[in-house]
Parts: C-alpha cells; structure tokens; sequence
C-alpha cells in the first residue's frame, strides 16, 4: 500500500536509517511509504500492529508531493466519496505507530481515498503531555498550509480530514486559522471527522463561533466510557472535554443544532485498547456502508446528536 506523509518531525540519519524524531523541523517535509500490509487486515482492526512495515521510503519535494497526490486521486472513481484522506494523529504516538495506523484503516474500509498522514512531532511518552500540546500549536500553521495545497480546485466532500484526540484540536485551529485568513474555498471539500477530540468543550464553542457552520456538518465521535478522556480532564482541572460529551443530553443537542455539528456516540463498537480511546477505528470496516448511506440520506449536512446502532445505522439519540 502507497501512503503519503507531511510531517513537523525533525528527519534524521541513524545508524543508515531515517528516524523521524519528536523534534520539531522548521518546515514540512514530504515523503511517499510503501507498506506491507498482514493479509489478515482486510476489513479488520486491532490494537497490535504486528505484520506492518516499511518497503520503500521515497523522499519528496512539496511539487513532488502534490503531483503524486493529485494524480493518485484522479483516479478515483467512486462518485460521492472522498478521494483524498488525512489523518491527524493523537497524543502519545510516533511516527511508526501512526502511518501503521492510517494504513490499517485504509484496508480495513477498503476505500479509495489517497492517504496522507500529517505527524506532529508527538513525544510518544505518556508523561509527554504537556510537550505534546506545545508540539500541536506549532504545527498548526503547517496543516494549515497543507490542506491550502490539498484542497485546491477540489469540491465539496473530495477530502475527509479525520483528527483524533489532541490532533483534533490541531485539525480544527488549522480549520479554524484558514477561515481567519478569508479561505473559505479551503474549507468547502472538507468532511472534518473529530475522534475523541481532546477540547475543553467551551473552547470547542469558541473555535466554532469563528468557523461557522461548514458546508458539510463536521462529525464529533464521542464515547461514555473514554478513560484517556477522563485523565485528560482531571489535568485540565476537571473541565469536560469534546469527546465526552452526552447526546442524551438536550443541552448537547441544542448546541449540536447551534454549532452546525454532528455528534455521535459510538460507544456500540468494541474497543481496540485498555482505554476505549481508539474506539473510532472500529468505524473503518463500516466506512463503505456508513457514507454509502450519509449520501443516500442526505445526512452529510444535517447537525444535532446521533448514536450508531445496528450495525452501521446512524440514528437520532435519545434526547431527539
């Protein structure tokens, strides 16, 4: 499998090898990954990442990289479904783990889009918090700069921006940042996909009063049970974080409503790991099925708080 990378990491030489460290570069770099990938993943997903490894690497200059992108993408010809994916990775991870991570979901969804990991440089230590937050808000000019790039001439839903955990309050201060510098145009092919967003709630409120409501609803997947989450509150002085937020609630829903978003529990999926943050990736073999049906019933625009059920069904919560 090909996927792409943009990466804030400080790239390095040792031992023969490229290590892409948790230094911060002062420019993005590019490069092009061929992956192996376990026969057994096809439309599974699990914590181990076992079997993944690099083939190839081939480094790329930015018109390199955008020339492969958009000709890969070309290609694609399944109508009403993104042709280009970017994922923003989480708190606690290295470069590895991530690129093994997106390219895991791909094949598990089967889908079309072209891959492109955009990797902060992540301590990939648990007691690496707070240098993770401070390594996300130096990044965010860079993501923002990438999807100026990726979604130029692109239309609307072309490209599916999935940022999970503190990458998800990378993914919406790049959104956020380019509606600031008049980039309206940017953010119309966006599909923006929060995971298990790490934001304090009232500074999502504020984020999104300058966003305004996007031409496609941006999706929050949240869970009842996310103990990553709950630590992350308690650092924080207990204030309540994004991906914790209840659609039983009516308040939730009336902000939902409000904030021109979709949120959905997907607490039905089991869980990958010991702490229910990763649960999203169960969502990857149900991708084909769950858009397939967001087109068909129109649902890409429509806001307020949803729950999955049956499978892949998305319906209204309780509080509707």
């Amino acid at each position: 499998m090909t996927v792409f990378a943009a990466t804030t990491r400080s790239v390095k030489e040792q031992k023969g090898s490229v290590v892409y460290t948790a230094d911060k570069a002062f420019a993005l770099s590019y490069a092009r990954f061929r992956i192996a990938v376990p026969a057994a993943s096809k439309g599974k997903v699990g914590y181990s990442l076992s079997g993944f490894s690099v083939l190839d690497r081939k480094i790329l200059t930015r018109t390199e990289f955008l020339d492969q992108v958009q000709t890969q993408a070309s290609t694609r010809s399944s109508i009403g479904l993104p042709r280009i994916g970017i994922y923003v990775h989480g708190f606690n991870n290295n470069f590895p783990e991530s690129l093994y991570r997106l390219a895991q979901m791909k094949e598990a969804s089967g889908s079309d889009a072209v891959p492109i990991l955009f990797s902060w440089p992540s301590e990939g230590t648990v007691g690496g918090y707070g240098a993770d937050r401070d390594s996300v808000t130096y990044s965010r000019d860079y993501l923002a700069d990438l999807l100026l790039d990726v979604t130029k001439g692109r239309r609307r839903g072309d490209v599916i921006l999935l940022g999970h955990s503190m990458g998800a309050w990378l993914t919406v201060e790049a959104v956020r940042q380019l509606k600031l510098s008049g980039h309206d145009e940017t953010l119309a092919p966006l599909q923006l996909v929060l995971a298990a967003p790490d934001i304090d709630e009232q500074v999502f409120r504020q984020q999104m009063k300058v966003i305004g409501k996007l031409p496609i609803a941006p999706v929050i997947l949240v869970t009842k049970d996310d103990r990553a989450l709950d630590i992350s509150r308690l650092l924080a002085t207990d204030r309540r974080r994004l991906g914790s937020l209840s659609v039983d609630s009516p308040v939730v829903r009336q902000e939902a409503l409000k904030e021109g978003v979709q949120i959905i529990d997907i607490s039905e999926l089991t869980s990958i790991d010991p702490l229910n943050h990763d649960r999203y990736q169960g969502l990857a073999p149900l991708f084909q099925q769950l858009m397939s049906r967001r087109i068909g019933e129109s649902k890409l625009k429509q806001p307020g708080s949803f729950e999955l059920a049956r499978g892949a069904a998305i319906v209204p919560a309780a509080s509707e």
